[in-house]
């Protein structure tokens, strides 16, 4: 009779989900009985500090050049702040953006970095109310945070329980309605 009852009980596995640009998630995943799980983020944020060995190796962003004027240049009007000071948004660039970093100066100043490309990108107002874009290395940073930014605002601002994690042995999946970007 036991054996019976265990057979049809959900297993479940309550879990944080990295994100390199924002706190991981709460996730609450329910596991299928083919061993694929399905996941809704709970509404409780949570942080752990990684394990050395998990910490993605980077060069100290003192070291960068962030107005160097040998980077591509562009104009943007999307106030860089807006994108990052908000969690909700934050984490539709983390999906966007993986193994990307950023710091965000006085409303001022806004890097992104991804240490394992070398790219970067670098964003300050002008004079004239826009704001000055320089990007360098093989990732356009700004130009894929600029479409996950748009992208989530033609979503209607989707918070994180509207995203869906799905796990299988072959891969990871984060999908919002009919939208899916795959890791």
């Amino acid at each position: 009779m036991k054996m019976a009852e265990d057979r049809h009980r959900s297993r479940v596995i309550v879990t944080s989900v990295r994100a390199d640009l924002t706190s991981g998630p709460l996730v609450r995943f329910i596991v299928n009985g083919d061993g694929t799980a399905t996941g809704r983020m709970v509404p409780m944020g949570v942080q752990f500090m990684e394990v050395r060995s998990q910490r993605t190796a980077g060069t100290p962003d003192d070291d960068f050049d962030w107005q160097d004027d040998s980077a591509d240049h562009t104009i943007t009007t999307i106030k860089p702040w807006l994108m990052f000071s908000d969690i909700v948004s934050r984490w539709a660039l983390a999906v966007a953006l993986p193994s990307c970093r950023y710091n965000m100066k006085e409303n001022k100043f806004v890097w992104l970095r991804d240490p394992v490309s070398c790219s970067w990108a670098s964003v300050v107002p002008d004079r004239e109310g826009r704001f000055l874009v320089r990007q360098k290395g093989i990732r356009r940073l700004w130009g894929e945070a600029e479409n996950a930014y748009r992208w989530w605002m033609d979503q209607r601002k989707p918070v994180g329980p509207d995203w869906v994690w799905t796990i299988t042995p072959e891969h990871q999946t984060i999908q919002l309605g009919a939208a899916t970007r795959t890791c």
